[in-house]
């Protein structure tokens, strides 16, 4: 069971760094130390917390949870 559920995450991390170098494909020729800091950036963007936070709350997960009486 270990083994597929990092095959899983491992997966996802892989889709997910696609997915923003798809979004930023300027990201390509940094340095991981310059592509975290990068990273750091954004996360310290009001307007990037308010856009995920939406995102999380209209998400398929919580739509779920929702529908299950499992709100968090």
């Amino acid at each position: 069971m270990k083994v597929a559920k990092r095959k899983a995450r491992n997966h996802s991390l892989i889709v997910r760094g696609a997915e923003v170098e798809k979004a930023f494909p300027e990201v390509k020729v940094l340095t991981e130390e310059e592509f975290r800091a990068f990273l750091k950036c954004i996360a310290h963007m009001k307007s990037v917390h308010e856009m995920l936070e939406w995102s999380v709350s209209h998400s398929e997960y919580n739509r779920s949870l929702a529908s299950s009486g499992k709100e968090q």
